[in-house]
This record gives structure tokens, C-alpha cells and sequence, in this order.
């Protein structure tokens, strides 16, 4: 399952990704990429669940998702222009608002 979070700013989205990773068995964990200018802050499960910190921006285009969480002070235009497009897999019950 592909999970992408998204925040306002980069900052707001790597917490959310460290309060998830926090709360989630270690002996789970297969795989975290260290956020970077060409990368986002990841987290891979040994499921294959995979969380991506993305923050709102041209920079997170065409990463699709099946679940999201999505910081509630984006503006509705970001949330149209750069996070809504990239829901098309997620049902609403996968959407969460932090």
C-alpha cells in the first residue's frame, strides 16, 4: 500500500512520518530513506506498506497513493492543484485530516 502524507511544509509532514514510524513495531520495519533534496522522508514496511513526507508542492506530483493523511492548513487551492489529482486509488475512508 503506498501512503502519502502531506503537509503544509516539509517540517509538518517529516513529524507526522516520525509520530506514524513511532507507532509502529520496529521488527516491522524493512526499510527508511533519510529525507534530501531529491528524496522524501520514507518509511517501507517488510508488508510493503510504503509511507512517503511529502510537502505540498510541485514537488509531490505523480506520487499516487491508496491511503493519505493530509495536514487540514493546506489551502483548498494547493489540496486541487498538487493533492486531490494523486487520490484517484484512495477510498474516503483511507483520507485522514491531522
Amino acid at each position: 500500500m503506498q501512503i502519502n502524507i502531506y503537509g503544509k511544509t516539509k517540517e509538518i509532514a517529516d513529524k507526522k512520518l516520525k509520530n506514524i514510524f513511532d507507532s509502529l513495531d520496529k521488527s516491522d520495519i524493512e526499510k527508511v530513506w533519510v529525507s534530501s533534496i531529491y528524496y522524501p522522508y520514507m518509511v517501507q514496511t517488510h508488508s510493503g506498506d510504503i509511507y512517503r513526507a511529502l510537502f505540498v508542492s510541485d514537488y509531490c506530483r505523480g506520487y499516487k497513493c491508496d491511503k493519505a493523511y493530509i495536514d487540514k492548513n493546506i489551502s483548498l487551492e494547493k489540496l486541487n492543484s498538487f493533492v486531490f489529482h494523486t487520490l484517484i486509488d484512495c477510498k474516503d475512508e483511507n483520507v485522514e485530516y491531522f
